[in-house]
């Protein structure tokens, strides 16, 4: 059943929301037969849950800021783009440019129309349209907009780049902001804007992983979490890293990304902790029954205001997800050797 905030988009009195959400169907029903796992690319595997990524990706914006049919198309293909294009290998563009003829093949089915035919004043047709919600300063709820303007989009981050640098407490960053190097950061802020919004970033060291998601995050007004790997960094040092994340996210409430790259991976264990992060919200047995009361003193305001009652498995639920709703993880791996395939 279309949205009714995605039937709102309709420029005229004919619901959109139906065509869009079988549209991404079609999408994801040759996608997942055509684009198959091999060890190089063993990530290549797609499910019903990223047609509800698109949708949600789509739920970001309003009627104000696409008030056309071919707006709309346009971030109907962007949301697709990011959902399934962004995980496939550049190895010569043949992935991500055969998936833009199959956004283009369904545009036809659906909307009679192809790819170049709702370009409009893109900056580049080959790569697509780029949105973000970060163009306006000081205003409250920033819209989820399309960006036509690359060098204002590029200042704006520049902006935000001097503005990181003066932060006393910030590690200063000298970067260039390449094409290739802007359109990441927006790719990870629209990542960290969604609910649960989590990803992983694959790259050689060097490249940059960390600096685009410590921009991207300055840029969404989130902290930035990370470990100090010694010698002696093990479980239990991992442990309270982990009750110092959680009470961050969950008792303070404060918007955080978790940075993580595989060269702070001391023991395995560690992924199986942020496995149970991403599909629970927390880790089993990680405070002992003498340390719960500072985490219900700590939500019991919040809770009451939100209408919860002062029992143990109230506030505690209402810690876990208030940790779910505030904790995005990014994950910084190499594609280099068999680690980062045995890991995912």
């Amino acid at each position: 059943t279309p949205s009714p905030q995605l039937q709102e988009f309709s420029g005229d009195t004919k619901p959109l929301g139906k065509p869009f959400c079988t549209a991404t169907i079609g999408v994801y029903n040759e996608v997942n037969p055509k684009y198959l796992p091999t060890p190089i690319k063993h990530h290549y595997q797609f499910n019903i849950r990223d047609v509800a990524k698109v949708v949600q990706g789509m739920l970001q914006a309003d009627a104000v800021r696409f008030d056309t049919p071919e707006g709309m198309m346009r971030l109907w293909a962007h949301e697709c783009q990011r959902v399934f294009s962004d995980r496939f290998v550049v190895d010569g563009l043949q992935d991500p440019k055969t998936f833009i003829e199959l956004l283009s093949s369904k545009l036809k089915d659906f909307f009679e129309t192809d790819w170049h035919g709702i370009m409009g004043d893109v900056d580049d047709d080959e790569y697509g349209p780029i949105m973000a919600s970060f163009m306006e300063e000081g205003v409250e709820g920033v819209p989820y907009e399309e960006v036509t303007d690359f060098p204002k989009l590029k200042q704006r981050l520049e902006d935000k780049l001097e503005a990181y640098n003066l932060e006393p407490k910030l590690l200063s960053m000298n970067l260039v902001l390449f094409k290739d190097a802007v359109r990441h950061i927006c790719k990870i802020h629209r990542v960290l804007k969604l609910q649960r919004g989590s990803m992983m970033l694959v790259g050689v060291g060097g490249v940059g992983r960390q600096s685009v998601c410590r921009l991207a995050s300055y840029t969404a007004e989130y902290d930035v979490f990370m470990i100090e790997i010694t010698k002696q960094y093990r479980m239990i040092e991992w442990h309270d890293d982990m009750k110092k994340l959680f009470e961050k996210a969950g008792v303070e409430g404060k918007p955080t990304t978790f940075l993580f790259n595989d060269t702070q991976i001391k023991d395995e264990g560690f992924l199986e902790d942020i496995n149970n992060i991403l599909n629970a919200g927390e880790i089993p047995n990680l405070y002992a029954k003498d340390e719960l009361p500072g985490i219900f003193d700590g939500v019991r305001k919040a809770a009451i205001a939100a209408g919860l009652e002062e029992t143990p498995d109230q506030l505690w639920k209402f810690f876990v997800n208030r940790v779910r709703a505030n904790l995005h993880i990014i994950l910084a791996m190499s594609p280099v050797g068999e680690n980062t395939r045995t890991r995912c």
